[in-house]
């Protein structure tokens, strides 16, 4: 299928609410997939689904490259219960079974301004609406949403 008809397609759909399992599609055009999947997946994944999740998107070139995107992960972590300081978290992730293979370490010093950013009040299942107000935070923003965003896929990829 080319672009064109995915894209007649996906217009088609978006004229009114449509359901395909958990993806939502409505007038708006508005994507709620994360939001549902992270309300059915509260702490239902292991310590050892996690890190391997945390593993899979992390290194050079992927979407966990810099301590800081770590602030991504976290937060989608606190959407589905984790603590809500971001220092617990980092403690949290650091005793992962399997941590010490990260290519990225979570480290609460390194991430200290991105966590003060605006967008991290903001809960995860909020963020596929969320406007940032800054150049910056706008940049930040971007980074870390793709972290969260392929962390939560990966997830998903193991629980199914």
């Amino acid at each position: 299928m080319n672009d064109e008809l995915k894209l007649r397609f996906l217009k088609e759909l978006s004229k009114g609410n449509v359901r395909i399992g958990q993806l939502v599609i409505e007038v708006h055009g508005d994507n709620h997939y994360h939001e549902k999947y992270i309300e059915n997946t509260l702490n239902q994944y292991s310590d050892e689904e996690i890190s391997r999740a945390i593993t899979a998107v992390s290194g050079k070139g992927n979407p966990l490259s810099l301590k800081r995107h770590f602030v991504g992960i976290i937060c989608a972590l606190q959407s589905m219960g984790w603590p809500r300081k971001f220092a617990t978290c980092c403690t949290k992730i650091n005793s992962l079974p399997g941590h010490e293979y990260f290519p990225v370490d979570c480290d609460s010093n390194a991430i200290k301004s991105t966590q003060l950013m605006r967008f991290t009040s903001v809960d995860y299942k909020e963020w596929g609406g969320y406007e940032p107000k800054t150049p910056e935070e706008a940049g930040m923003f971007r980074e870390c949403k793709w972290a969260a965003d392929s962390f939560i896929e990966r997830l998903k990829m193991q629980g199914q």
